[in-house]
């Protein structure tokens, strides 16, 4: 049977062969004018603190992060003690933060940090 040309049978396009740069399942128009603007150039940082007792994955959680625009490390703890202390001192926006650590697991640490 020819499957040129004929469309499946919720009636899209067969998306089967390799997609250009430009096309793809969700092709969502960028706005014009000045709501573009305001989302290009008015993106808030984000405050981060970072915890974790392995300080291999702490560096590698920190590397992520920094690489994206937008995210800025504020913080870094190796223990759930710590990570509260911090919390409360840096005041982040968000916290990424291990659930076993040593001195207080990443779970009691979060029922203690307060917003």
């Amino acid at each position: 049977m020819d499957m040129t040309g004929a469309s499946n049978a919720i009636g899209q396009d067969d998306h089967s062969s390799p997609l250009g740069p430009d096309e793809g399942l969700f092709n969502i128009p960028v706005p014009e004018g000045e709501v573009a603007v305001l989302q290009n150039h008015a993106r808030p940082t984000v405050r981060i603190l970072v915890a974790d007792d392995h300080p291999t994955i702490l560096e590698m959680v920190k590397k992520i992060l920094k690489a994206h625009h937008g995210f800025e490390v504020v913080g870094e703890a190796r223990d759930g003690q710590h990570a509260v202390s911090l919390a409360e001192s840096l005041k982040p926006d968000v916290i990424v933060i291990n659930v076993t650590m040593p001195k207080m697991s990443g779970f009691e640490a979060a029922r203690r940090i307060r917003v």
